[in-house]
């Protein structure tokens, strides 16, 4: 699966299309950017507040800090070794992993504790390609993401999935009937459902014109069951087909990388380029701002306010097992 797609299916489905209230114009901007919180040392995690949420670092050892992130040992003894040590965290000291090389090593390069593709800065990577199903049926999870075959996303639209799969013009078009037979089943029917979606251009609402015509053609709707028409639905605005292009210019989005750094609020909801949910989130806007997939896992502060990652709150904010995850950072349970 593409990069875009991949962001798209695990990342907007996930946490935009559900949550379209929490992140929509109408949304609070917990994140001021005003947030901080250094580097420290210590053998007791600790809780502080910043930006507008909470993130737990590491305090106490002796106070000298992590001298080497790469020589695996506890240089400052305060029971964190190398990246997994905050104070290594967002200084250059290449605690990533986010490319292909870096997650096919068997190392956890980030200091996580998750290695490779069972690290979701790996599995949900718009740039990464070794986590994916390389075959649909050989009943094997061949990236280790917990589904298999068939079941996994990176199978739709594969001919080995045609029986299984609701995809195509003949399934996907008005027939109203669920077709599918993965696991567990998903319940949707025709354009509703994410292979369809994928799989058949009526089922798409990406393009200048699909984003225009008034029309539901992807049949999300809110907790409502109101309807995500045009530049209303994510998958206009952070469309790389002319959608999100359309979205922005009609003061609709703010979601590209020209619209993002303009120092103008072009969808008038108060928050100007990267201080706007649009902008942190959209996969079109690379690491400009924090709070996508790629921005969140490249160990830098690229907003500037102390924060790294999914220790910034661009990035992962939850409160009481919702919020906001990038799909790169841990989902909140």
């Amino acid at each position: 699966m593409n990069g875009f797609l991949k962001y798209i299916v695990v990342g907007a489905s996930a946490l935009g299309l559900i949550t379209a209230a929490a992140c929509g114009d109408d949304a609070v901007d917990d994140d001021d950017g005003t947030g901080g919180n250094g580097g420290s040392t210590g053998a007791v995690p600790t809780t502080t507040t910043g930006g507008g949420s909470t993130s737990t670092q590491n305090t106490g050892g002796n106070g000298m800090g992590e001298t080497d992130c790469q020589d695996g040992m506890d240089n400052d003894g305060n029971g964190f070794t190398d990246c997994a040590d905050f104070a290594c965290k967002g200084k250059g000291n290449n605690c990533v992993e986010n490319t292909d090389a870096l997650c096919d090593d068997g190392i956890d390069n980030d200091g996580d504790g998750d290695t490779d593709c069972d690290d979701r800065s790996c599995s949900r990577h718009p740039n990464v390609t070794v986590c994916t199903e390389t075959a649909c049926d050989n009943d094997n999870d061949d990236d280790g993401d917990g589904d298999e075959d068939c079941d996994d996303f990176d199978c739709i639209g594969d001919p080995a999935c045609d029986a299984v799969q609701e995809q195509g013009l003949a399934e996907c078009s008005g027939d109203d009937t669920d077709t599918d037979d993965t696991v567990p089943p998903n319940n949707r029917i025709d354009c509703a459902d994410r292979s369809c979606q994928l799989t058949d251009t009526a089922c798409t609402e990406e393009t200048e014109l699909e984003c225009s015509d008034g029309e539901n053609q992807n049949e999300n709707f809110d907790s409502n069951n109101q309807p995500f028409t045009d530049c209303d639905d994510f998958s206009c605005q952070y469309s790389a087909l002319g959608g999100a292009d359309y979205c922005v210019a009609q003061g609709l989005a703010e979601t590209t990388m020209a619209g993002c750094s303009d120092n103008m609020d072009n969808d008038g909801n108060t928050f100007v380029d990267c201080q706007d949910f649009g902008c942190q989130r959209s996969p079109l806007t690379g690491t400009l701002c924090e709070g996508n997939a790629e921005s969140c896992s490249d160990d830098i502060d690229n907003d500037g306010d102390g924060f790294t990652d999914c220790n910034d709150n661009s990035c992962r904010f939850c409160e009481d097992g919702s919020g906001y995850s990038a799909p790169t950072c841990p989902p909140c349970e």
